[in-house]
């Protein structure tokens, strides 16, 4: 299947809504723009609590949600820096595909982007098409058919 360099996609274990993705053959991971994040244990096990913005054009309004801690991992930003990231698993949805990826939590929000799709989430799967955008997705809720 062939996307454009930027795509609609969804979370359905987060939020109701599909979110512009863009998708970015030169990072390795993928990455959530997140207002702030704090962790806890639940029964034993390591969790992540974080805030996103519902809608990153009119801030404000922020929703929590709480996942388990996938891991930490190092990662090189945008300007070269390596930092500690948290990672989360969750479901992702693009086009009628939907499959499990792993997402790091950081605070893009000087991106254009809220979401990022990097090469690990893309391997097997697609062909980036990169003078092309929008190509199997729909702006929508992820209960759109």
């Amino acid at each position: 299947m062939t996307i454009g360099w930027r795509e609609w996609v969804s979370f359905p274990h987060l939020m109701t809504h599909k979110i512009k993705a863009k998708i970015d053959t030169g990072a390795r991971t993928s990455c959530l723009d997140t207002d702030h994040y704090d962790f806890f244990e639940n029964e034993g096990d390591k969790w992540v609590r974080f805030s996103l913005q519902s809608d990153r054009k009119n801030p404000g309004d922020l929703l929590t949600f709480e996942s388990p801690l996938s891991s930490y991992k190092i990662v090189r930003d945008s300007g070269g820096h390596e930092v500690l990231r948290p990672f989360i698993k969750t479901q992702m949805k693009i086009g009628d595909l939907s499959y499990e990826i792993e997402l790091s939590l950081s605070n893009r929000s000087k991106m254009k982007f809220g979401v990022l799709i990097g090469r690990v989430a893309l391997k097997d799967r697609f062909l980036v098409d990169v003078g092309k955008d929008y190509l199997i997705g729909q702006k929508g809720t992820t209960s759109d058919p």
